[in-house]
């Protein structure tokens, strides 16, 4: 009796013990069940993260585009604006060489009440109209004469005083060779010159009437003139 009594004690320990194995796997996976949505939540923040970044490099993409286009636009256009500006100093350049000594003389003689004489040569100051640097070059054909080459300091300061403060054209530019000014009716380097420190992309020359300096100024710009009645 005592030994039956102890075999159902054994067992009854084995059995508890088994038991308790395998409760121990159980709540194992009881704590590892959370664990779960933890990876699809990291997942799904990844997903999120290479979507914001293939936005991120669709919205820099386009930008980049949109700049391209908008430097593409602006090529054209200065190259645009070159053309024109060469175009009309040719048509400048071909008018001077048909105009004729006689023609340009009936022309000066036509006018000549306009013309101020300072030192040996006559100028023309025109005090109203504005036009841009190659309508005023036409504008002194018709008149008899030539945009204004300055030969000296003591023409240039002769002339400049009698002007105002507004700005004016003379014959000198860079159309033709982008470092190298000249006149537009002779070809070669202006005699005289009196640039204001400083520099700008501008290709065409005018003076300041009121700090009597040259300056470069944009072709297209609307200013008054200075007229020369000879070549020389």
């Amino acid at each position: 009796m005592f030994k039956y009594f102890l075999y159902t004690f054994f067992a009854w320990n084995l059995w508890e013990s088994h038991a308790q194995e395998e409760d121990k796997p159980k709540s194992r996976s009881h704590v590892a069940v959370p664990q779960m949505p933890l990876l699809d939540q990291i997942g799904a923040h990844q997903q999120q993260w290479f979507r914001y970044n293939s936005l991120k490099e669709t919205e820099a993409q386009e930008k980049l585009e949109r700049l391209e286009r908008g430097i593409e636009g602006q090529l054209q256009a200065v190259q645009i604006k070159m053309g024109i500006e060469l175009k009309a100093l040719r048509n400048v350049m071909e008018q001077q060489s048909q105009d004729s000594p006689d023609k340009r003389e009936a022309l000066r003689l036509m006018n000549q009440g306009i013309w101020t004489r300072i030192g040996s040569r006559f100028f023309y100051i025109e005090r109203h109209e504005t036009l841009n640097y190659h309508g005023a070059s036409d504008r002194c054909r018709q008149l008899g004469g030539f945009l204004a080459t300055i030969q000296d300091e003591h023409e240039y300061n002769e002339l400049f005083s009698k002007v105002n403060n507004w700005n004016y054209w003379i014959d000198i530019n860079n159309l033709g060779m982008v470092n190298q000014f000249t006149s537009s009716f002779t070809g070669s380097a202006p005699p005289y010159t009196r640039f204001a420190s400083g520099t700008t992309k501008n290709r065409c020359v005018a003076v300041s009437g009121r700090n009597k300096y040259m300056y470069r100024q944009d072709c297209f710009s609307r200013l008054r003139f200075v007229c020369q009645s000879e070549r020389w």
